[in-house]
């Protein structure tokens, strides 16, 4: 039977213990995502007759009356569990796209990379700022914007090391003490 995942995370929150839970299990892992009994115990593939003997059981019947708090919690755990997947996965991407930005190199992005890198650092994503050699609160909105920041900073990067040349290697001063 193939089980999907959500069901299996449901059942993680049935607070049963008998060691043969995993019909009752399977079944209230249905109810807690939304079905009814009915469906629950077709889904589990429970017989009308065991159902008919687990509705005698008190265990049984005290979790089938906390299945609506137990539902308020599967929610929440499973978009928990959703929403860092989906962070996961989107760092993955963010990452991707920096790591060929920086083989690249700053000046070859195109459009839509810088669209997206945009995007990342609307995220608050420091790292992409101080790639594009950005401080916080000037993000460009334009391409155009991004080519002049880029273009600026090789000129200035430029300057500087030409400023070094011109001023040539440092001075070794000699050493006039006495030793004795």
């Amino acid at each position: 039977m193939n089980i999907p995942e959500t069901i299996t995370q449901a059942s993680d929150l049935v607070p049963y213990s008998d060691d043969d839970d995993t019909p009752k299990r399977l079944y209230f892992s249905w109810r807690i995502c939304g079905f009814s009994k009915a469906e629950a115990a077709i889904r589990a593939m429970v017989a009308s007759t065991t159902y008919e003997a687990w509705i005698l059981d008190e265990a049984f019947a005290r979790i089938e009356e906390r299945v609506p708090e137990l539902r308020l919690t599967a929610q929440d755990q499973i978009i928990q569990i959703e929403e860092d997947r989906n962070r996961r996965k989107l760092v993955e991407v963010d990452s991707k796209v920096l790591s060929d930005t920086l083989s690249l190199g700053v000046e070859d992005i195109d459009k839509q990379t810088f669209e997206y890198l945009k995007g990342i650092g609307g995220r608050n994503n420091t790292r992409v700022k101080e790639i594009l050699g950005i401080t916080p609160g000037q993000m460009p909105n334009t391409f155009d914007e991004i080519l002049i920041m880029v273009a600026r900073n090789k000129n200035a990067r430029n300057e500087n090391a030409q400023n070094e040349n011109i001023l040539g290697p440092p001075i070794e001063q000699e050493d006039y003490s006495t030793t004795e």
